[in-house]
C-alpha cells in the first residue's frame, strides 16, 4: 500500500494521469465531429446522431433487400446534402452490408468445393484442407444467424477509435518509469538494502501494474463507450449479434455485442498487462535506464515493421499477429479470422495471441521478481552489462573526437530523449503518408485530367487550338448521335439497334462539360497573362489546389500542430538540462562554456528547425505527388489560378523553396523562444508546460475550430498560404507578422546570450 500510496501522491504523474483521460475523450469527441464536417454538413454531430436514429427507427422493419431502393428514392426528395441525407446514406451502407451477408458465408461452402476439386488443396493432410474444412466448421453456426437492422453506428465508431490503444500505452509507460526513480534520486542502494525493498518490492508493484491497467482500460475504453451510446444511442442494439457491426463480420463466434466488448476488453487487458511487464522488466533489469528506454524503442520499431509490412499471405503471417502492436491494435486483430500453420494444423490467431500473452505474463511476472531480489544496486558482471559497456566505451571514444556541436546533438538524443522523440516523429511522419495513389474522379474531370496531359506545358494559343478541335469533334459527334435518333423515329432502325448504336456517345454531355470548364480556366490564363505580362504555361492545378489552395488550411494546421510540438520536446531541454544536473556553474566558467555554448545550443535549433520542416512538408509534398502528381514546377505561379493572386513571375519551384524557407524561419523564431523560456525555467517541466501553453494549445485550439485562438496561434504564419489569403505578398499586412516574430525571436536570443554569458542564470 506505501508503494501505491507514494505514485498516487505524485503530483506529476496524477497530472498526467488526468490530462490522458481529458485529452482521450476530447479527441474522441472531435473525431465525431470531424466526421460530420468531412461531409461538409453544417449540423453538429448530435443533430446528424438525431436524424440517424429515426431513420434507423423508420426503416428497422423493412426487408434489408429493399431498404437501399427506399432510401435513393427518399433521398431524391431532398435537394441539398444534408444531415438527412447523410443519415440516409449511413442506413443504405449498414442495409447492403446485412444483405450481403448471407453471400460471404455461401463463399465459404463455395471455397471448400473449389479446393476439393483441385488436386494441390485436395490432400486432406494438407494445410490448406483442413484450414478449408475449419472455417467450415467455425461459420457452420453462423448460417442460421439473422442479422438485423440496428443502430449500431457508435459501437461502430468506438470500434475504429484507436488513439485510446496508444494513450493507454503511454500511460503505462508512464507508470513503469515511476518505479524506476529511486535510480535517478540515489536510494537505490538504501531501498536495496532493506528485505522488503527486493523481491517484495518488485511483487507490490507488478501488482500495482495490473490493477492500474485494468483501472485504465475501464476509465479509457468506458468513457468512449459512454460517449459513443450518449452521442448515437443504441443501447437496446448491444444484445444483437457482433455480426451486425460490419467490421466484425468475420467473427466465428455467437457473441452479442455486450459480450463482444467482455472479451475484447479482456483480451486488451491480457496485451496491456504484457506490455507494461516487458516495459517494467527492461527498465529495471538493465542498469542505465536510458538504454532499457532504447531497448524498449528498437524492439517496437521492429515490432512495428513486421506488424504492417508481412502481408496476410505471407508465411512468415505468425510475427504479424503474435506481436506487440496486435496486442495494442487489439479491435482490428479481434474482427479477423485468420489461422496460422502450426506444424501442418490450422490454429486460430486468436487463441494463439491469448496463449502467448498468458506465457509472457506468466514469464514475465517471476522474471520481475527475481531480478527485483537478485539484481545488484551497483550491478555484477554479466554478458549484458559486459556488452553494453563495450558499447558504451565505443560510443566514449566516439565521442570524444566529436565537435562540440556534434557533442551537444549527441547528448540532446541520448541523455535528453531527442533520439526517443525522433522515433515518435519518424512514426508521426510515417503514418501520415498516403498507401495508396489511387484517386477515383468523375467522367468530367476524367476528361479534365486527360486534356491536361496532352497540353502540359503548352502555351495558351497552342492550348485553345486544342479545344477548338476538342468542340470540332464533339459537334461530329453530336452529328452522328442526331442521325441515329432520327432512324429510330423514321423506323429504320429497331429499339435495341438505337440503344446499341447510341450507347457509343453516352460520352457526349461529359465531355462536352470538361471541354467547356477547360475553356473557361484556359480564358482566365490567358486574361492573367495579358494583364500581368507573364509567361503562362498550362499546367494541372488539382495537386497545387490541395496543396496551396484556399481549402487547404486543414492540412496546413495539422502541420503547424505537428512541428510545434516537436520543436517544443527537442528545444525544451537544451539549458534546464544544465541545471538539473548541477553542471551549468562547471560549463559557465570558461569562456567556450559561455559564448561557444549558446553558439551551439543557437545551431540545435536552427539544424532541427530544418529537419522538421523537411520531413513534415516533405509528407505533404509526396502525398501530393502520390495522389495528383506535381507536373510543370517550372511554370509561373499564375499558371495555377488558386495563387494568380500573387502577381509574379515566381516559379511554382521557386514558390514551394520560399515557403519553405519561411517556415523554416519561423520554427526558428519560436525556437529562439522556447529557448528564452528554458534558461529562465528552474526544471524541466516549468519550461515544457511553459512552450506547450504558449505555442502548442493555441495551435491546436485553431485546428479544431477555436476562431478567436487565431491570434495567439502560429499556425496562420506557418501556414503562409491562410495568412496570404488572396494578397499580393508584398502587401504590409502580410509582412509584418513575420517582421514581428523575427522582432522577438531577436529579443528572445539577445535576453537568452545575456542570461547564460553575463547574467545569473535562475
Amino acid at each position: 500500500m506505501n508503494e501505491l500510496r507514494r505514485i498516487g501522491r505524485n503530483k506529476k504523474f496524477l497530472a498526467f494521469v488526468i490530462v490522458i483521460v481529458v485529452l482521450n475523450s476530447f479527441l474522441f469527441y472531435k473525431e465525431q465531429q470531424d466526421r460530420v464536417k468531412e461531409q461538409e454538413i453544417n449540423e453538429s454531430v448530435w443533430t446528424v446522431a438525431k436524424e440517424y436514429r429515426e431513420q434507423i427507427g423508420y426503416y428497422k422493419d423493412t426487408p434489408v433487400s429493399e431498404i437501399t431502393k427506399k432510401i435513393e428514392a427518399a433521398k431524391s426528395e431532398e435537394v441539398e446534402w444534408n444531415a438527412i441525407q447523410y443519415a440516409l446514406t449511413l442506413v443504405s451502407k449498414e442495409a447492403d452490408y446485412l444483405s450481403s451477408y448471407p453471400e460471404f458465408l455461401e463463399k465459404i461452402d463455395e471455397n471448400m468445393d473449389k479446393y476439393n476439386k483441385v488436386s494441390i488443396f485436395a490432400n486432406k493432410d494438407g494445410f490448406t484442407y483442413r484450414n478449408s474444412e475449419k472455417t467450415v466448421e467455425d461459420f457452420s453456426d453462423r448460417t442460421k444467424e439473422e442479422l438485423v437492422l440496428g443502430n449500431y453506428i457508435g459501437m461502430e465508431y468506438f470500434f475504429q477509435f484507436t488513439i485510446t490503444d496508444y494513450l493507454l500505452v503511454l500511460l503505462l509507460i508512464g507508470l513503469c518509469m515511476q518505479f524506476v526513480t529511486e535510480k535517478r534520486n540515489g536510494l537505490l542502494n538504501v531501498i536495496h538494502s532493506t528485505a522488503n525493498g527486493r523481491a517484495r518490492l518488485a511483487a507490490k508493484r507488478v501488482g500495482i501494474i495490473a490493477v492500474i491497467s485494468f483501472l485504465a482500460i475501464i476509465v479509457l475504453y468506458g468513457a468512449n463507450i459512454v460517449l459513443a451510446l450518449q452521442i448515437y444511442g443504441g443501447t437496446n442494439e448491444l444484445s444483437n449479434a457482433i455480426q451486425c457491426i460490419e467490421q466484425y463480420m468475420k467473427v466465428d463466434e455467437s457473441y452479442n455485442i455486450r459480450t463482444f466488448l467482455i472479451y475484447y476488453m479482456s483480451g486488451k487487458y491480457m496485451g496491456m498487462l504484457a506490455i507494461s511487464l516487458f516495459t517494467y522488466l527492461m527498465v529495471t533489469a538493465i542498469s542505465d535506464t536510458t538504454v532499457g528506454v532504447l531497448i524498449i524503442g528498437l524492439v517496437g520499431a521492429i515490432e512495428y515493421i513486421l506488424y504492417t509490412k508481412i502481408p496476410v499471405q505471407s508465411s512468415f503471417i505468425v510475427f504479424k499477429y503474435i506481436n506487440l502492436f496486435s496486442m495494442v491494435d487489439y479491435e482490428n486483430v479481434a474482427g479477423l479470422y485468420v489461422n496460422v500453420n502450426i506444424f501442418g494444423q490450422p490454429v486460430d490467431i486468436h487463441l494463439l495471441l491469448l496463449v502467448m500473452d498468458m506465457v509472457g505474463i506468466a514469464i514475465m511476472i517471476p522474471g520481475v521478481i527475481w531480478v527485483g531480489a537478485r539484481k545488484y544496486p551497483n550491478g555484477r558482471e554479466n554478458i549484458l552489462g559486459i556488452v553494453i559497456d563495450k558499447i558504451t566505451e565505443g560510443i566514449a571514444h566516439l565521442v570524444s573526437k566529436m565537435h562540440f556541436l556534434g557533442f551537444e546533438l549527441f547528448k540532446n538524443c541520448v541523455f535528453q530523449g531527442g533520439l526517443m522523440i525522433t522515433i515518435i516523429m519518424l512514426i508521426v511522419a510515417h503514418d501520415g503518408i498516403r498507401s495508396s495513389s489511387y484517386k477515383s474522379y468523375d467522367k468530367v474531370n476524367t476528361y479534365l485530367n486527360h486534356f491536361y496531359k496532352e497540353k502540359e506545358g503548352a502555351d495558351i494559343k497552342e492550348v485553345q487550338r486544342y479545344i477548338a478541335e476538342q468542340e470540332q469533334d464533339i459537334k461530329k459527334s453530336e452529328t452522328e448521335l442526331s442521325t441515329i435518333e432520327e432512324s429510330y423515329a423514321s423506323g429504320k432502325i429497331t429499339y435495341s439497334e438505337y440503344i446499341n448504336q447510341s450507347a457509343a456517345y453516352d460520352f457526349l454531355k461529359d465531355k462536352r462539360d470538361a471541354v467547356d470548364l477547360f475553356a473557361k480556366r484556359i480564358s482566365k490564363l490567358q486574361k492573367y497573362e495579358v494583364e500581368t505580362g507573364v509567361k503562362i504555361s498550362v499546367v494541372n492545378p488539382n495537386g497545387y489546389t490541395m496543396l496551396l489552395g484556399s481549402d487547404s488550411y486543414k492540412t496546413h494546421r495539422a502541420f503547424a500542430c505537428k512541428v510545434l510540438l516537436f520543436l517544443v520536446l527537442f528545444v525544451h531541454l537544451l539549458f534546464v538540462y544544465e541545471k538539473q544536473t548541477k553542471a551549468y556553474f562547471l560549463v559557465r566558467a570558461t569562456v567556450r562554456g559561455r559564448g561557444g555554448f549558446f553558439t551551439r545550443k543557437v545551431l540545435q535549433i536552427i539544424l532541427v528547425s530544418g529537419i522538421l520542416v523537411c520531413v513534415f512538408f516533405g509528407v505533404e509534398l509526396y502525398n501530393i505527388n502520390m495522389v495528383y502528381g506535381m507536373p510543370g514546377l517550372d511554370a509561373a505561379v499564375g499558371s495555377i489560378e488558386c495563387l494568380q493572386y500573387m502577381k509574379s513571375d515566381l516559379s511554382i519551384r521557386q514558390f514551394m523553396g520560399l515557403l519553405f524557407i519561411v517556415r523554416w524561419l519561423v520554427l526558428v523564431g519560436v525556437g529562439m523562444m522556447v529557448l528564452l523560456l528554458s534558461v529562465l525555467s528552474k526544471k524541466r517541466e516549468q519550461a515544457l508546460w511553459g512552450a506547450i501553453v504558449l505555442f502548442v494549445i493555441p495551435t491546436v485550439l485553431v485546428l479544431i475550430g477555436v476562431k478567436q485562438a487565431r491570434m495567439v496561434s502560429f499556425s496562420s504564419l506557418l501556414s503562409v498560404v491562410e495568412l496570404l489569403g488572396n494578397q499580393p505578398v508584398i502587401r504590409t499586412g502580410v509582412i509584418i507578422p513575420y517582421l514581428t516574430v523575427m522582432a522577438i525571436a531577436i529579443i528572445c536570443i539577445t535576453l537568452t546570450k545575456k542570461i547564460w554569458c553575463k547574467g545569473t542564470v535562475v
